[in-house]
Order: structure tokens, then C-alpha cells, then sequence
């Protein structure tokens, strides 16, 4: 096992392992496998947000609260009317992101900020 040095990272990784009722290890692994830019923003979210899934804090910006509600209503209405059933709210987030991305917002699903919600184990 590899021991982790007692820095920032070491306070973020058991930070996020009780936020998110994890191991340390479990936690070391998610947040260590996670692009740089995620990470961040993870480690953002957990400075704000008291309990709940992790969201990103993009969407707690209220100058851009319009653009993503109007993007999470047409994703959903993309999905729905695709007729989609299973998935679809994986779909809704994918699809939410590409709006978003094409007007220039970089959001990261639930999925992407919640990652060991979704894994699993072997």
C-alpha cells in the first residue's frame, strides 16, 4: 500500500472518503484518477457543499443559473422525445453537457463529480 505524504491532498482525500462514506483508499483512487481540472473542481465543491451528491459549482454561478436551467429543460426534452427510457438520465446528462459545451460552459455531470457512485466492484 502506498502511504500518501500528510499534505493537502492527504486532507482532501480523507475529507472526501467521509463525505462520501468511502474507504480512504477507495477515495485516494477515485480522486487520483480524476483529469486535474475535475479534481479541482471536486475539491471546490466539497468547500461549499455541506451534504448531498457533489454538483458542479459552475451551476451555483447565478449569472449562468438561466443558461443551464434552459440547458437541463431541452436535454430533457431531446430525451424524451427520442423515446428513451432506459439510461435516460445518464442520457440527460450527456446531453445537458453538450449544450452547455457548445455555448462555452464546461459543466461535469453528477456522474463525473460523483464517480465511485457509479463504480463497480469487480
Amino acid at each position: 500500500m502506498n502511504q500518501v505524504p500528510l499534505t493537502l491532498d492527504r486532507i482532501w482525500i480523507e475529507l472526501y472518503a467521509a463525505r462520501q462514506d468511502i474507504t480512504f483508499d477507495l477515495a485516494e483512487q477515485v480522486l487520483s484518477g480524476m483529469p486535474i481540472l475535475l479534481r479541482q473542481k471536486v475539491v471546490d465543491a466539497m468547500q461549499v457543499q455541506v451534504s448531498g451528491l457533489l454538483h458542479d459549482p459552475v451551476e451555483d454561478n447565478p449569472d449562468l443559473a438561466k443558461v443551464i436551467a434552459e440547458a437541463k429543460e431541452e436535454a430533457r426534452l431531446r430525451v424524451f422525445e427520442q423515446g428513451v427510457s432506459a439510461g435516460k438520465v445518464a442520457l440527460g446528462w450527456i446531453t445537458t453537457k453538450r449544450i452547455l459545451r457548445e455555448t462555452g460552459i464546461d459543466w461535469h455531470t453528477p456522474q463525473e463529480m460523483n464517480p465511485h457512485m457509479w463504480l463497480h466492484p469487480g
